[in-house]
């Protein structure tokens, strides 16, 4: 397993507002990694489809999204977004990006990254899938 926890950039820190705090730490302190299926049922993907479907599917969900009134769906995203910073969100992934740029200058990190060339993350990669 791979450990990149300090160095893990900012979108990987929405897991907390996903599956709690708790999974989160679980997945993030592990190096865990979760199947698609999981992944949907955390409620960390909205849906999953076939690697050769993902492309109509998500010019399906655009289309539908698409249709509905303009002004309506960005009155209703501000709404949401808002929502998530009065609970702290922005302030939690602006103090992770702090915790992340400081990781970078860790000789463990500085390591880490050494041993990161394309082939080892391809390798990396499938032997965590087995």
């Amino acid at each position: 397993m791979v450990h990149t926890v300090a160095t893990t950039g900012s979108e990987v820190m929405i897991a907390p507002w996903v599956l709690g705090f708790r999974k989160a730490k679980e997945m993030l302190f592990t190096g865990e990694r979760i199947s698609a299926r999981d992944g949907l049922m955390a409620g960390m993907v909205n849906r999953v489809v076939p690697r050769e479907k993902l492309e109509e599917e998500t010019l399906a969900m655009a289309n539908r999204i698409a249709k509905a009134p303009p002004f309506a769906i960005r009155m209703t995203k501000k709404s949401l977004n808002r929502g998530l910073d009065m609970m702290g969100f922005r302030a939690f992934l602006q103090a992770h990006h702090h915790t992340h740029l400081l990781a970078h200058q860790s000789a463990e990190t500085k390591r880490l990254f050494a041993t990161l060339n394309p082939e080892n993350v391809v390798q990396i990669a499938k032997d965590q899938q087995k």
